[in-house]
């Protein structure tokens, strides 16, 4: 009989004693329907080898990479010998609580609109403090203006989603994104299925020096402004191109030209969004920041005169005081 989860955990380099926990957190769920499909990418330290040797249970199965090929190549491998209808995942340093899986299973049991479950976590690890929580945010639509025009709103430890999702839409991995490639992952659901997540704190999430999104946290900041540039571009029915909504999101558009076809669309943009059901309330929230740090970047008096006078000035109800204060100043600075 075919297990009802496939776990996907791939491991890299993870220290032993995380490693342990992590997989020790799986074997012990409440729920024990499961394949554990664990995917070493070619590690090469001793002690990650022989944790992964001294597992014995039955339910796991494990895969060694010759070389190391990417987080993304190595998740990709996990989710093409899943068998289970649902697929969880689960990263190699976190802990997921024992019912996390009983409780995800009951939820896409009892709730076939929706494809993907996530839940809040709870932070561990020696530099939790700089960690940025994610947020509960209960609206489908809401979850969906987060994950294409924030960044994720979930943690991927804390994801179950239903195998057919993946299949039908030939979902998968993108290697190009790797470090971030589970954000770009989700924004490949919006649209496809239904978005959950629970309140309960199911996984303790290992935030720490050797995490990857610690160690790379600028590369990933980039990536991060594609995607979302991205998103917003198809989104927008290429009406602004991805350039120009990448030097928006990261605050300066350079070309004068660019500037005037941004602010001439961008208001057409968010009444789109309103029309196609997202809440204005959260989008007004989600950009209010990039346009102020527009203004505040965009250099010369031309380009300052022109966010001066823009609808989208207006839209977002800048206080008149602050846009005097970028004309003035960032005028003088550039002219």
């Amino acid at each position: 009989m075919n297990p009802k989860i496939s776990v996907v955990m791939p491991v890299y380099n993870t220290k032993a004693a995380y490693l342990k926990e992590a997989v020790n957190s799986i074997l012990n769920q409440s729920f024990s329907g499961f394949e554990l499909i664990i995917v070493d990418d070619g590690s090469s330290n001793s002690a990650t080898l022989s944790c992964l040797d001294s597992f014995t249970d039955p339910r796991i199965k494990l895969t060694k990479f010759k070389t190391n090929q990417g987080a993304s190549s190595a998740r990709n491998y996990g989710l093409k010998q899943a068998i289970g209808k649902y697929i969880a995942l689960m990263d190699s340093d976190d802990i997921s609580k024992p019912n996390r899986f009983a409780e995800q299973v009951k939820y896409l049991d009892e709730h076939q609109e929706c494809g993907l479950v996530a839940s809040l976590i709870n932070v561990i690890g020696n530099d939790k403090t700089n960690f940025a929580e994610f947020p509960y945010i209960s609206s489908q639509k809401d979850i969906e203006s987060f994950l294409l025009f924030k960044g994720c709103c979930f943690c991927n430890s804390s994801v179950m989603f239903r195998k057919s999702v993946i299949e039908s839409n030939k979902l998968q991995y993108n290697s190009k994104f790797d470090g971030v490639e589970d954000y770009e992952f989700w924004c490949q659901f919006v649209g496809k299925t239904a978005f959950t997540i629970l309140k309960q704190k199911l996984v303790d999430y290992r935030y720490h020096f050797d995490n990857i999104t610690h160690r790379n946290s600028n590369k990933n900041k980039d990536k991060m402004n594609l995607i979302i540039s991205n998103n917003l571009c198809r989104v927008s029915d290429n009406r602004i191109s991805n350039k120009i909504f990448n030097e928006f999101i990261n605050g300066k558009i350079i070309e004068s030209k660019d500037l005037n076809k941004f602010v001439g669309e961008m208001t057409y943009f968010i009444n789109k969004l309103a029309n196609d059901g997202y809440s204005s309330k959260f989008i007004n929230a989600l950009f209010y920041d990039k346009v102020r740090n527009l203004f505040y970047h965009s250099e010369g008096f031309n380009k300052q005169l022109v966010l001066f006078n823009s609808k989208l000035a207006k839209y977002f109800n800048l206080p008149w005081y602050w846009k005097l204060f970028c004309l003035i100043t960032r005028s003088i600075r550039f002219n």
